[in-house]
């Protein structure tokens, strides 16, 4: 499909399946129940070279990239081109699969990475006059679409088990001006968090995000193994780690359209300091896995207290699934 010429972006390198109860809990096992979502593969990939035009990919790149799609937003005289830039880190090191960290949690582990996948909502910049501003997102199959991106860090290398592909950028239009700061929730917006995800466009349909429909999407993926320094796989060594964050409480029809859920449980974060053209968002694993016996299987799937510090983490109140201000994995850089 035709791509508006005025749009650029620059690719950088840089970003949750199984069935649960309507109310889950630590024992729902859910990576036994992922592995059997987990076996499909997105039909789509979108890949493009950052070169030194920092040029959108053409027509011709997006035919030859193996079903890639790219309908970018149309650029109007007095808007401009959003580039949100995300990296993985463990403080301050990079974190992808395939590498080891060594003396990480309170009884210093080494760990692995085995899946970090977010979905992100409501993106906004805010001007310097405080005021908010959408981003018109472009819709890039299978990374974005209007309403939600997807961020994937995983490649499916190391230890890491679900798809090649990653994303990490969410890119989109706001009308020209002077922004101060960045806004977003991870989440899905609720009109597509309850039903089929093959009913919907990408990324929804990505494999291992989903609980049921009456639960939704997981919103935020992140787990890691711990790694025996004799070699032994992260995923057979005695401690885990797994944070899988969505809605709970969840109640109502999908088929009617009804269904509320007590605890949203999606952050709002919120950037200062924010520089269109320079700022890149960092997505720093260290304050959820820092406190916590990595020796020691640890599971929060939304549903019991151990949650509570993680949540306070990623911008959620446990107690309410209301946002909350004291988020610590997000930050400029």
């Amino acid at each position: 499909m035709p791509i508006h010429p005025a749009h650029r972006i620059l690719f950088a390198t840089l970003i949750l399946a199984g069935c649960g109860d309507s109310n889950p809990t630590e024992s729902d096992a859910g990576a036994k129940s992922d592995a059997a979502v987990d076996s499909g593969k997105p039909d789509a990939t979108t890949r493009a070279d950052s070169g030194t035009d920092a040029g959108r990919p053409n027509e011709q790149d997006a035919a030859t990239d193996a079903g890639s799609a790219v309908d970018a937003a149309p650029v109007g005289d007095d808007e401009q081109v959003v580039e949100l830039r995300f990296h993985a880190q463990l403080g301050e090191q990079p974190i992808a699969c395939g590498s080891s960290f060594e003396s990480q949690g309170s009884t210093a582990q080494t760990i692995t990475l085995r899946d970090l996948r977010v979905f992100v909502q409501d993106v906004a910049l805010v001007d310097a006059a405080g005021r908010e501003v959408p981003v018109k997102l472009d819709t890039r199959a299978p990374w974005q679409n209007a309403e939600v991106a997807l961020l994937d860090f995983e490649d499916s290398t190391g230890e890491c088990f679900s798809t090649p592909e990653t994303n990490e950028q969410i890119t989109g239009v706001v009308p020209k001006g002077d922004y101060v700061a960045v806004r977003f929730s991870h989440g899905v917006p609720e009109k597509l968090n309850h039903s089929d995800p093959k009913m919907f466009p990408p990324p929804l349909q990505t494999p291992g995000m989903s609980w049921n429909w009456l639960l939704g999407l997981r919103f935020l993926k992140l787990e890691v193994g711990t790694a025996d320094v004799e070699g032994v796989d992260a995923g057979a060594a005695p401690g885990s780690f797994s944070l899988h964050v969505g809605s709970t409480g969840c109640a109502g029809n999908q088929n009617e359209g009804t269904i509320k859920c007590a605890k949203p449980n999606r952050s709002r974060i919120e950037l200062k300091d924010f520089e269109l053209a320079k700022s890149e968002i960092v997505l720093d694993i260290k304050p959820l896995i820092s406190g916590s016996d990595l020796s020691e299987t640890i599971e929060c799937h939304s549903g019991t207290a151990v949650c509570d510090p993680l949540f306070k983490a990623v911008g959620v109140s446990y107690a309410s699934g209301a946002p909350s201000k004291d988020q610590t994995v997000f930050r400029l850089k």
